[in-house]
């Protein structure tokens, strides 16, 4: 067992001891009212299950209580073991909460533009009903599934959270023209630490590196997952609305297109806080290949790739303003179009170009360009 196992336990079974306690008391005021002993009986079933849920705490309510005497009186770092217990769950919920009120909020607006028509209500609230609660419990799971992953991040977060406020300024060159490279000291390699020219690190002091790219690299990612869960999510609910009825229909033919144009925004928006998180990316990763490191061009496909999320950022805003544009055509081979245009352009200029453009300017040309470097 593990101690986010064990207040995992007792979150569940505190969960469940409350939803029993009111289903019995509920059952049983109506056993009573309509003198029906199955209600009755059930509300004992219920109770009981209750109570086991509560006699169960006891082990997870031990297990803690040991780990704390433990990290306590033995290590003395009982404050540094419940402070990582209480960010791990303090970001469980947090990403939970803003997963659950992100699609439930689309939900609603999805309902908001297609309203459950008067004159088929009749025939239609109950499975509406029935299919709303259904796709509130699906979005809790859902929102459970995306938290859980983030709980590993709070080593990234502390280090975010108490990160310093100054500026880790790194020097640059007077001459923008041309970066200095340092010296190199075969004998003494612990002297080979020269400043690093600023414009490798791409505008970004080093503490953003060090403290805020890893939270900058994950939430991004869970944003972008969740936005294209949300997509498909928010689809299913208005392929229900589609085929529930005439009226419904219609509002779905209408209306869709200013639910779908909002989707397409926030992707757009996320897709250009991913390019530049892959951007900031390369200042710590090595390089792919040994041979590359050495002096096929350091640093070359960086600046490439540099040059290239600009003009990539510039087709998303292009693609966003065809999109809010089509509010006013509804010509839904726009969408087509974009998606398509989206995809060439991420694949040609943040994977190809870059690699390409180096092949071509500095691999072929047999350490000519990097010559005088080698001979220092």
């Amino acid at each position: 067992m593990t101690p986010d196992l064990a207040i995992a336990w007792l979150l569940f079974n505190l969960f469940l001891v409350v939803t029993t306690l009111i289903l019995g008391i509920y059952r049983f005021r109506r056993g009573i009212w309509y003198r029906k002993l199955i209600w009755k009986i059930q509300a004992y079933f219920l109770w009981g299950i209750g109570g086991i849920a509560l006699l169960s705490s006891c082990f997870p309510f031990a297990y803690l209580y040991t780990e704390h005497l433990w990290f306590f009186e033995n290590v003395g770092y009982a404050d540094v073991f419940w402070k990582i217990i209480k960010t791990r769950w303090s970001l469980f919920f947090g990403f939970f909460f803003v997963a659950l009120a992100f699609m439930n909020l689309n939900a609603a607006i999805a309902n908001r533009l297609c309203p459950e028509p008067r004159e088929f209500s009749r025939w239609t609230h109950q499975r509406t009903v029935n299919f709303h609660r259904s796709f509130f419990v699906g979005t809790i799971l859902l929102a459970i599934l995306f938290a859980i992953p983030m709980m590993p991040l709070h080593d990234e977060y502390l280090r975010y959270m108490d990160q310093p406020s100054a500026q880790v300024k790194i020097p640059d060159n007077p001459d923008k023209n041309q970066s200095p490279i340092p010296e190199i000291d075969v004998d003494n390699p612990a002297e080979n630490q020269g400043p690093v020219p600023e414009a490798l690190f791409f505008g970004k002091d080093t503490n953003f590196y060090l403290f805020s790219l890893p939270m900058h690299k994950a939430v991004s990612l869970w944003v972008w997952i969740l936005l294209w869960t949300t997509c498909m999510v928010v689809g299913l609910l208005y392929n229900f609305y589609y085929h529930r009825d005439a009226r419904s229909m219609g509002f779905v033919k209408r209306n869709i297109v200013f639910h779908g144009s909002l989707l397409w925004l926030l992707l757009l928006v996320a897709g250009i806080w991913r390019s530049y998180t892959y951007l900031w990316e390369k200042v710590y990763t090595r390089s792919a290949t040994q041979t590359l490191s050495k002096w096929h061009g350091l640093f070359y496909m960086d600046a490439q790739l540099a040059g290239a999320t600009f003009v990539y950022c510039g087709v998303l805003i292009g693609i966003g303003v065809v999109v809010v544009l089509n509010l006013f055509w509804r010509k839904r081979a726009l969408w087509y179009i974009s998606l398509v245009v989206w995809c060439i352009s991420y694949i040609s200029l943040i994977q190809v170009y870059p690699r390409v453009s180096h092949f071509v300017n500095v691999q072929t040309d047999e350490l000519i360009l990097e010559g005088a470097y080698l001979e220092k």
